[in-house]
């Protein structure tokens, strides 16, 4: 049969052998596991810290700074470092200055000025006042709630005369003959005052609702009392 070699030669050409395709599978395996292992060799590096390096590679002040320093014009690195410590000694001049006393013709100005200040308040407050009693007497029955008010805060008052000497006539009578004029010393009135409040109040070292109400400088007339008869009008 002489055609049996052809058709035996023809598929042994066309079909690979065995020991090719397992060849070509070990060289892909070493090939991967060259990859891997040289993958492994390189040092980590983390990706947050390799993202900054723009700003790591520019480390020019520090290096010439560095180098200003070893150079022999150091003097020059030195001066900025002068200044930083003269800055505190600057601020510490500044506050004996400011402590340091006035002058005493700008002081006495100043507590003239501070008085002055202070009747105006008070001026104000009565003008305030008397512009409200002119609204209320403009107003219809302006009077009758005038009269009704005067007499609404003229109770009060004398309610909270009564609660406060019966504190201070109690700490009075423990102090002893004089005692009140002890304690008006404590609570910080000037001499004078104290002085007109006791002549006012009489030459006895007896303490009364009415010494005590000239001593606050309350006006008796207005808040209703009378003297004479150490009574409520």
């Amino acid at each position: 049969m002489p055609d049996s070699p052809a058709k035996s030669s023809t598929p042994n050409s066309s079909v690979m052998p065995k020991g090719s395709i397992a060849s070509d599978a070990r060289e892909e395996k070493r090939r991967r596991l060259s990859v891997a292992t040289n993958t492994l060799s390189k040092p980590f590096r983390s990706p947050l810290l390799s993202k900054p390096s723009s700003t790591a590679t520019t480390p020019s002040p520090t290096k010439s700074i560095a180098s200003s320093a070893g150079s022999p014009t150091s003097p020059v690195t030195d001066s900025p470092i002068a200044t930083n410590r003269r800055r505190p000694s600057r601020l510490f001049t500044t506050r004996q200055t400011s402590s340091t006393p006035q002058n005493p013709e700008l002081a006495g100005l100043y507590k003239q000025q501070s008085t002055l200040e202070a009747k105006l308040r008070e001026k104000k407050a009565l003008l305030d006042t008397a512009k409200q009693a002119l609204s209320i007497e403009a107003a219809a029955e302006g009077e009758k709630k005038l009269q009704a008010s005067i007499e609404t805060w003229r109770a009060a008052g004398r309610n909270a005369a009564d609660e406060l000497y019966g504190i201070t006539s109690q700490r009075v009578a423990n102090a002893g003959p004089g005692g009140w004029r002890e304690l008006i010393r404590k609570r910080g009135w000037d001499d004078d005052e104290r002085q007109t409040a006791y002549e006012k109040g009489g030459e006895e070292d007896e303490f009364t609702m009415g010494v005590m109400l000239k001593t606050l400088g309350i006006d008796l007339k207005l808040i209703g009392y009378d003297q004479d008869g150490d009574c409520w009008k």
